[in-house]
């Protein structure tokens, strides 16, 4: 198990990090988080869009990564009708997992971190489905 706190295990997931971001092929992604920020695929709009988190958003990262010792790289906002969502695609702890996330990703889904912004009870990991565009990531399920 990798320690977020260490600095060896997080360029480890950084490096996890970028590898992944590579996959969706969107402009600019991957050079954004090379510069530390985490872009926001919003599709709350109809139409997906990428944008830096807002001050509300970054703070959710930051809390997530925190106690889950985990690396987010990339967020998707989704309006749905549980409530508005921020998905947080992330690098986890456990390294023996990494293997499996490029093969779901090319099966257009992925393991996450939804918060619910509406009823935060609500909020967990799971799965969600994908599909990217060159605009961002859109949320499918």
């Amino acid at each position: 198990m990798l320690d977020y706190r260490k600095t060896e295990d997080m360029e480890r997931m950084k490096a996890e990090a970028v590898k992944r971001l590579k996959w969706p092929k969107i402009p600019g992604l991957n050079e954004a988080f090379a510069k530390g920020i985490v872009m926001v695929s919003d599709g709350t709009n109809g139409d997906v869009k990428l944008r830096n988190l807002t001050i509300y958003e970054k703070y959710m990262v930051t809390n997530f990564e925190k106690i889950q010792h985990a690396i987010v790289y990339h967020t998707i906002l989704t309006e749905t009708k549980f409530g508005k969502m921020l998905s947080m695609l992330f690098v986890g702890k456990y390294e023996d997992e990494w293997f499996m996330d490029e093969e779901n990703f090319k099966k257009s889904y992925t393991q996450v971190y939804v918060e619910n912004l509406d009823y935060p009870d609500c909020s967990e990991i799971g799965t969600i489905g994908i599909e990217c565009t060159e605009n961002g990531i859109i949320r499918t399920y």
